[in-house]
């Protein structure tokens, strides 16, 4: 087990569960974020945050039962699993930080004690469905002149009984 495959999991497993429980290291919790706008008008579709907390409250295997499709048949996934988690640990309270690819990344203070900064992408919506972000802003190069007006031909619905616009009381039929 290394790195790559620990991301790929918690990554999957955050996505799909408001909890994950990763034994031996904390709870990953995810919770929805509402539509906004930021400050130049680009609009900010909902999205999930994901926080991370030592506790290990309400381990329902979940994480262990995930690890143990990705491990080859017949593996212990808890011996393989600890031994991981034992170096994972131990090089993070060195190297102070640890990153999970596409999720964000795990932090140790000299205290040892464990914190998370999310990845901003993570949860960003439009991309999770193939889409891209969009702006109701005008880019920086349109000129005025890279648009023309719509030209309209309204004289073929003119009808006579119904008043134009600049008509006055007296001239309204009723």
């Amino acid at each position: 087990m290394d790195i790559k495959l620990f991301s790929k999991c918690l990554k999957d497993l955050v996505r799909t569960h408001d909890e994950v429980v990763v034994p031996g290291l904390g709870t990953f919790s995810s919770q929805m974020v509402p539509a906004g706008q930021q400050e130049d008008g680009t609009p900010i579709p909902p999205w999930r945050k994901v926080s991370y907390s030592p506790a290990e409250d309400g381990d329902d295997g979940t994480f262990m039962r995930f690890l143990a499709k990705y491990l080859p048949e017949g593996s212990d996934a808890a011996a393989e699993f600890t031994d991981f988690m034992e170096d994972f640990c131990g090089e993070l309270d060195q190297k102070r930080e640890m990153v999970l690819d596409g999720i964000g990344t795990l932090k140790a203070t000299a205290h040892k004690i464990y914190y998370f900064a999310g990845d901003p992408d993570f949860f960003d919506y439009p991309d999770v469905a193939g889409q891209e972000s969009v702006s109701g802003m005008l880019p920086e190069d349109f000129a005025e002149e890279d648009s023309k007006p719509i030209e309209l031909n309204c004289e073929r619905w003119a009808r006579e009984d119904i008043p134009a616009a600049d008509s006055t009381e007296d001239d309204l039929p009723f």
